[in-house]
């Protein structure tokens, strides 16, 4: 999460699952990143569905990294 904070090309992202939350405590920026909506974090992969199809656009790079269990597959299904 750290590296994704720091890198200047990064605009939004979600992190999606219970273990982020405590994993972020304390990053770096990560406060700003939330407040200025560049951040989001989810407990599930429901809610960000919408969020994604009303945020992407044409030439933009979507990454998902995420357990099977997330099933963050089924969100790029729906894309």
């Amino acid at each position: 999460m750290e590296r994704v904070l720091a890198e200047p090309s990064f605009t939004r992202a979600w992190f999606v699952g219970p273990i982020y939350h405590q994993a972020a405590e304390g990053l770096p920026g990560l406060a700003e990143a939330v407040s200025a909506a560049r951040v989001t974090f989810a407990e599930s992969r429901e809610p960000v569905l919408p969020q994604l199809q009303a945020g992407l656009g044409d030439g933009d790079l979507l990454v998902l990294k995420a357990s099977r269990g997330i099933g963050l597959d089924q969100l790029l299904e729906k894309l």
